[in-house]
Protein backbone atom coordinates (compact mmCIF):
# COMPACT_ATOMS: atom_id res chain seq x y z
CA UNK A 1 0.00 0.00 0.00
CA UNK A 2 1.61 2.90 -0.96
CA UNK A 3 1.98 6.14 1.59
CA UNK A 4 -0.94 8.29 -0.52
CA UNK A 5 -2.99 5.31 -0.03
CA UNK A 6 -2.54 5.13 3.86
CA UNK A 7 -3.08 8.91 4.14
CA UNK A 8 -6.40 9.06 2.72
CA UNK A 9 -7.74 5.93 4.42
CA UNK A 10 -6.42 7.56 7.79
CA UNK A 11 -8.33 10.31 6.37
CA UNK A 12 -11.31 8.70 5.95
CA UNK A 13 -11.26 6.92 9.29
CA UNK A 14 -10.86 9.74 11.65
CA UNK A 15 -14.03 11.26 9.31
CA UNK A 16 -16.17 8.34 9.60
CA UNK A 17 -14.97 7.90 13.64
CA UNK A 18 -15.57 12.10 14.30
CA UNK A 19 -19.09 10.95 12.31
CA UNK A 20 -19.98 8.07 15.00
CA UNK A 21 -19.06 11.14 17.93
CA UNK A 22 -21.77 13.55 16.45
CA UNK A 23 -24.20 11.17 15.94
CA UNK A 24 -24.07 9.40 19.21
CA UNK A 25 -23.89 12.80 20.66
CA UNK A 26 -26.69 14.18 18.75
CA UNK A 27 -28.83 11.00 19.56
CA UNK A 28 -27.96 10.76 23.33
CA UNK A 29 -28.50 14.45 23.44
CA UNK A 30 -32.01 14.50 22.17
CA UNK A 31 -33.05 10.98 23.26
CA UNK A 32 -31.14 9.77 25.89
CA UNK A 33 -29.35 7.06 24.04
CA UNK A 34 -26.43 5.86 25.94
CA UNK A 35 -24.13 5.03 23.70
CA UNK A 36 -20.25 4.12 24.29
CA UNK A 37 -17.51 2.66 22.15
CA UNK A 38 -14.60 0.90 22.33
CA UNK A 39 -12.56 1.79 18.67
CA UNK A 40 -9.59 -0.55 17.58
CA UNK A 41 -6.93 0.88 15.34
CA UNK A 42 -3.79 0.78 13.87
CA UNK A 43 -3.66 4.61 13.70
CA UNK A 44 -3.44 4.43 17.77
CA UNK A 45 -1.97 3.15 20.65
CA UNK A 46 -4.19 2.66 22.79
CA UNK A 47 -7.53 1.61 21.86
CA UNK A 48 -10.24 4.95 21.78
CA UNK A 49 -13.31 4.91 24.31
CA UNK A 50 -16.19 7.03 23.87
CA UNK A 51 -17.43 9.25 25.26
CA UNK A 52 -14.23 8.28 27.96
CA UNK A 53 -13.41 5.10 30.37
CA UNK A 54 -15.59 5.52 32.91
CA UNK A 55 -19.00 5.86 31.28
CA UNK A 56 -18.28 2.98 29.31
CA UNK A 57 -17.65 0.71 32.18
CA UNK A 58 -21.06 2.12 33.76
CA UNK A 59 -22.85 1.21 31.02
CA UNK A 60 -20.98 -2.24 30.43
CA UNK A 61 -22.23 -3.04 33.69
CA UNK A 62 -25.83 -2.31 33.49
CA UNK A 63 -25.93 -4.21 30.08
CA UNK A 64 -23.96 -6.85 31.97
CA UNK A 65 -26.56 -6.93 34.74
CA UNK A 66 -29.76 -6.82 32.30
CA UNK A 67 -28.63 -10.04 30.39
CA UNK A 68 -28.56 -11.80 33.16
CA UNK A 69 -31.74 -10.14 34.53
CA UNK A 70 -33.96 -10.37 31.36
CA UNK A 71 -32.53 -13.92 30.30
CA UNK A 72 -35.01 -16.44 29.41
CA UNK A 73 -35.63 -19.34 31.29
CA UNK A 74 -35.23 -21.40 28.68
CA UNK A 75 -32.23 -20.35 27.82
CA UNK A 76 -29.32 -22.80 28.94
CA UNK A 77 -25.46 -21.82 29.30
CA UNK A 78 -22.62 -24.58 28.32
CA UNK A 79 -22.23 -25.82 31.38
CA UNK A 80 -25.80 -26.62 31.57
CA UNK A 81 -25.51 -28.31 28.38
CA UNK A 82 -22.63 -30.10 29.41
CA UNK A 83 -24.03 -31.31 33.04
CA UNK A 84 -26.90 -32.82 31.24
CA UNK A 85 -25.10 -34.78 29.11
CA UNK A 86 -23.03 -36.20 31.28
CA UNK A 87 -26.06 -37.16 33.76
CA UNK A 88 -27.22 -38.72 30.52
CA UNK A 89 -23.96 -40.38 29.41
CA UNK A 90 -23.75 -41.78 32.68
CA UNK A 91 -27.19 -43.69 32.64
CA UNK A 92 -26.23 -45.10 29.50
CA UNK A 93 -22.93 -46.41 30.88
CA UNK A 94 -25.07 -47.77 34.41
CA UNK A 95 -27.43 -49.39 31.76
CA UNK A 96 -24.33 -51.15 29.50
CA UNK A 97 -23.35 -51.96 32.78
CA UNK A 98 -26.01 -53.56 33.63
CA UNK A 99 -26.27 -55.61 30.27
CA UNK A 100 -22.64 -56.77 30.27
CA UNK A 101 -23.26 -58.18 33.62
CA UNK A 102 -26.69 -59.90 33.07
CA UNK A 103 -24.79 -61.07 30.07
CA UNK A 104 -21.40 -62.17 31.67
CA UNK A 105 -23.66 -64.04 33.94
CA UNK A 106 -25.68 -65.76 31.04
CA UNK A 107 -22.09 -67.02 29.80
CA UNK A 108 -21.29 -68.41 33.05
CA UNK A 109 -24.65 -69.80 33.76
CA UNK A 110 -24.04 -71.80 30.49
CA UNK A 111 -20.50 -72.99 31.17
CA UNK A 112 -21.25 -73.63 34.69
CA UNK A 113 -21.38 -77.45 36.12
CA UNK A 114 -23.51 -78.80 38.91
CA UNK A 115 -20.33 -79.10 40.72
CA UNK A 116 -19.31 -75.39 40.08
CA UNK A 117 -22.39 -74.40 42.47
CA UNK A 118 -20.81 -74.00 45.94
CA UNK A 119 -22.02 -72.55 49.66
CA UNK A 120 -18.96 -70.71 49.31
CA UNK A 121 -19.83 -68.37 46.37
CA UNK A 122 -21.03 -65.19 46.89
CA UNK A 123 -24.48 -64.05 47.36
CA UNK A 124 -24.38 -61.69 45.60
CA UNK A 125 -23.54 -63.73 42.54
CA UNK A 126 -25.77 -66.53 43.60
CA UNK A 127 -28.73 -64.02 43.18
CA UNK A 128 -27.61 -62.46 40.26
CA UNK A 129 -27.03 -66.16 38.53
CA UNK A 130 -30.70 -66.51 39.75
CA UNK A 131 -31.73 -63.82 38.07
CA UNK A 132 -30.30 -63.90 35.06
CA UNK A 133 -31.90 -68.00 34.59
CA UNK A 134 -35.09 -66.34 35.59
CA UNK A 135 -34.66 -63.78 32.81
CA UNK A 136 -33.74 -66.30 30.23
CA UNK A 137 -36.12 -68.68 30.97
CA UNK A 138 -38.97 -65.60 30.77
CA UNK A 139 -37.20 -65.27 27.10
CA UNK A 140 -37.39 -68.60 25.68
CA UNK A 141 -40.89 -68.93 27.22
CA UNK A 142 -41.91 -65.91 24.95
CA UNK A 143 -40.34 -67.65 22.37
CA UNK A 144 -41.66 -71.01 22.93
CA UNK A 145 -45.07 -69.16 22.73
CA UNK A 146 -44.59 -66.92 20.09
CA UNK A 147 -44.05 -70.10 17.45
CA UNK A 148 -46.67 -72.09 19.21
CA UNK A 149 -49.35 -69.26 18.19
CA UNK A 150 -47.69 -69.21 14.63
CA UNK A 151 -47.96 -72.56 14.20
CA UNK A 152 -50.92 -72.97 15.67
CA UNK A 153 -52.88 -69.92 13.02
CA UNK A 154 -53.78 -70.44 9.81
CA UNK A 155 -51.44 -67.54 8.50
CA UNK A 156 -48.93 -69.90 7.98
CA UNK A 157 -51.02 -72.11 5.29
CA UNK A 158 -50.81 -71.49 2.01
Amino acid sequence: MTKEMSTERKIAYQKARNEFFKMARELNASHGVEIVGVFYSDYHKKPLIYPNHVAAIKTFEKFRKLYVQEQPKNMVTQEEITKQLIIKKMEELKKLRKKNRFTELTIKVYEMKKEDFSANMDPKDVNDLLYVVRENLKQMKEILKARADNEGSTLNIS
